[in-house]
């Protein structure tokens, strides 16, 4: 019984913080989609890794200076890497 009030915090932060993550995805643009595609043609690089939801992949195509904004998302300053 001791126990069961920390894992019920436990999970409740949990669970926040993955609604969270999970808003962040679905506003999230696809990174590969026609909007992105035709967004780098006209030379937008300076693209936010963050903005794509999956910033790791994001970053290891382009060349980025990433760091933290929130808790959730991270900005990244992006060229192309050639």
């Amino acid at each position: 019984m001791k126990l069961l009030l920390p894992m019920l915090a436990i999970c409740v932060v949990l669970a926040l913080a993955n609604a969270e993550s999970e808003e962040f995805s679905e506003k999230a643009p696809a990174p590969y989609g026609p909007e992105a595609v035709e967004e780098r043609a006209r030379g937008n690089y300076k693209d936010k890794c963050g903005s794509y939801g999956n910033w790791r992949e994001c970053c290891s195509k382009w060349r980025c200076s990433c760091y933290n904004v929130e808790v959730f998302k991270k900005t990244c300053d992006c060229g192309y890497k050639n």
